[in-house]
């Protein structure tokens, strides 16, 4: 499950990394405008059943846009699915490479 955050620039990454990683998240990346999580799984695998959740900076919106525009463009949105069908397949993924 990907789950995506939009959080206020108020916020201090470090007071959400500390808060996050005692509920058992790994912190996988950050950055100045996102900080990305994973729990149930480790970098090294990833099993069905776990939890990506990133937090973006109000503004840093590109998959949303990215979304609307799938919703937008159904042949894009085919098309997008089947390469990442085949991107999973070629390759064993990790969250930081996929």
């Amino acid at each position: 499950m990907d789950i995506l955050v939009e959080i206020s620039p108020d916020i201090e990454w470090q007071s959400l990394k500390d808060i996050l990683e005692h509920n058992g998240y790994i912190c996988m990346s950050e950055s100045e405008t996102r900080i990305s999580f994973n729990k149930g799984y480790t970098p090294a695998d990833m099993p069905t059943g776990c939890f990506m959740s990133t937090f973006i900076r109000t503004g840093d919106n590109e998959e949303i846009l990215f979304r609307d525009y799938l919703i937008a463009n159904p042949e894009s949105a085919e098309e997008y699915e089947k390469l990442k069908l085949l991107y999973c397949q070629s390759i064993r993924v990790t969250e930081t490479i996929y």
